[in-house]
């Protein structure tokens, strides 16, 4: 059996994806419905080389757990994560107002405050993971409610963070 994720959430939509390597760092991409062959090259300064078969080059970083797929590319990272780990939580909902840690590593920076109001995409702290600094962005606007980390933290992918308020909550 596959350890890693067939299925993710992408924002609000479940997506199906494969890979299959073709040799030769070829690989077939499966996205839904839609297939593309893609190449990829490993770099020495670490991460990751594709080729989109228009020839474009991206440098990315990827890393796949049972939890999920986490993606850096041009400086932002996503955490894809996979729905078979959403519905162990026992169907739980994603909450955008609790930040857990996408990856095990260490706490750098915190760049809010309890009791600030954030916006939705706003820098929340930094994290040290796989030899790369990582801003762990809000995914909804509030207030910080609770940290539950310090600088210099070691934390497990999937800690909680940082809870917030949210803002269209009537208190």
């Amino acid at each position: 059996m596959n350890p890693y994720p067939d299925r993710v959430l992408a924002g609000k939509k479940e997506v199906r994806l494969s890979a299959r390597p073709l040799g030769e760092h070829r690989f077939q991409i499966q996205i839904e419905a839609k297939g593309i062959e893609v190449r990829a090259f490993p770099m020495q300064c670490g991460g990751d080389v594709l080729e989109t078969p228009d020839g474009k080059r991206v440098r990315f970083f990827a890393t796949a757990t049972p939890k999920g797929i986490q993606v850096r590319i041009h400086g932002r990272t996503w955490m894809l994560p996979s729905v078979a780990s959403i519905r162990e939580r026992e169907g739980a909902q994603l909450d955008p107002h609790k930040l857990e840690a996408p990856l095990t590593g260490t706490i750098l920076a915190l760049l809010v405050q309890e009791g600030q109001e954030v916006e939705e995409g706003e820098e929340l702290l930094l994290l040290s993971a796989m030899k790369m600094e990582h801003k762990l962005r809000s995914q909804a606007s509030g207030k910080v409610k609770t940290i539950h980390v310090q600088v210099g933290d070691t934390v497990d992918a999937g800690s909680l963070l940082l809870e917030m308020e949210d803002e269209t909550d009537p208190q």
